[in-house]
């Protein structure tokens, strides 16, 4: 069963990005914001290698690269 698709995953990793850097600008106390950036950093962090590990997940599927699917699994 299929519950979500490559493109999904990685929209809603950065989506969850936007979301936490923009509530940063109304934060009023100072160290809830530090803590909201450095979460905001690990996500960003996240989101990327989330993106790369998908695409080429993805890429080993064509059929031009199938001699890189045993190196994959």
């Amino acid at each position: 069963m299929n519950l979500s698709s490559p493109n999904r995953i990685v929209w809603t990793y950065f989506d969850f990005l936007r979301r936490v850097v923009q509530r940063i600008g109304s934060i009023g106390d100072r160290p809830e914001q530090k803590d909201e950036i450095v979460i905001s950093l690990v996500m960003a962090v996240a989101a990327v290698e989330v993106f790369i590990n998908l695409y080429f997940r993805v890429l080993v599927t064509d059929p031009n690269f199938q001699q890189h699917k045993q190196s994959h699994q």
